[in-house]
């Protein structure tokens, strides 16, 4: 009995780390995202695990025009769209593979 025991703890072990070690969606990863949707600095991708556990897009704009559009993976992501004088908000949150790619902006 006591052997079943620790083989039915081991394989729950091994199913927790496999699950740790799969993870969950990717996501892009920019701090500085030009309009063609390149990476004006060092591209990431980053994984939606226990920490991490959306994808997200933000884009700033003043007056109209682009000045800034960040992506990659956060722990708390609200949708909002908000406007503080001649600046406007975008944030959009996601849980799929590749999910936070420009084409949410067009």
């Amino acid at each position: 009995m006591k052997i079943q025991m620790n083989t039915i703890l081991l394989l729950c072990v091994l199913v927790i780390l496999f699950i740790e070690i799969v993870g969950g969606a990717v996501c892009h990863g920019c701090d500085s995202v030009r309009p063609d949707d390149s990476c004006a600095k060092q591209p990431f991708e980053c994984t939606i695990d226990h920490l991490w556990q959306y994808c997200y897009i933000r884009k700033v704009a003043k007056l109209g025009t682009t000045v800034q559009i960040v992506k990659g993976c956060t722990s708390y992501c609200q949708a909002e769209y908000r406007v503080i004088k001649v600046f406007s908000f975008n944030t959009w949150c996601c849980t799929t593979d590749y999910c936070n790619s420009m084409r949410v902006l067009k």
